[in-house]
């Protein structure tokens, strides 16, 4: 009787790497540290959720919901991007080093407070009418995100049998 085979998320990703890199290459798929590194932090923590490792089809369909989802949280977070730029007049290159790009694992979660981010890079406290526009854009990002990130949950939750209130935090924590 044949096993089925179990790959860790690193081989499995590392499989999938080429793929990845190829579909970049192509147009269809974003760049190839976005498309890898976010997929294969999310399918680590499955996995440590699991305690046992994915199989090839579920690591394969996991990433690949997590690259999915990383797409609609980066348009979201683009549009946060640009209403930070209007409330603070900051360059967008200003904002863009203070909100954290999407597919770099852990580093990629939103701070709760960009505030004091954001008055250093202003070289200025934030007035109270940015504070509390800020408050509301995130606000807005927030709930924007969260119907994509409860769809990703249930889709996890299907191809991994946990529940979706224990991947809804491991979402929470790579940003996604």
């Amino acid at each position: 009787m044949l096993k089925p085979l179990a790959l860790s998320a690193a081989l499995w990703s590392a499989a999938l790497a080429p793929l990845a890199v190829g579909l970049a290459a192509a147009g269809l798929a974003p760049a190839p540290a976005a498309a890898q590194t976010t997929p294969v932090a999310l399918t680590q923590a499955l996995e440590a959720n699991m305690d046992r490792p994915l199989t090839p089809p579920e690591a394969w369909a996991a990433a690949s919901a997590a690259q999915s989802h990383a797409n609609d949280v980066r348009r979201i977070r683009d549009a946060f991007a640009a209403r930070v730029v209007e409330i603070t007049r900051l360059p967008p290159d200003a904002v863009a080093g203070v909100i954290p790009p999407l597919g770099r694992g852990p580093q990629s979660a939103m701070p709760n407070d960009l505030g004091p981010a954001l008055a250093a890079a202003l070289g200025r406290p934030l007035t109270s009418e940015e504070a509390a526009a800020l408050r509301e854009a995130d606000a807005e990002r927030r709930a924007a995100i969260a119907p994509h990130r409860r769809t990703l949950a249930a889709r996890l939750e299907r191809l991994t049998d946990l529940p979706a209130d224990r991947i809804t935090p491991l979402l929470e924590a790579l940003g996604l």
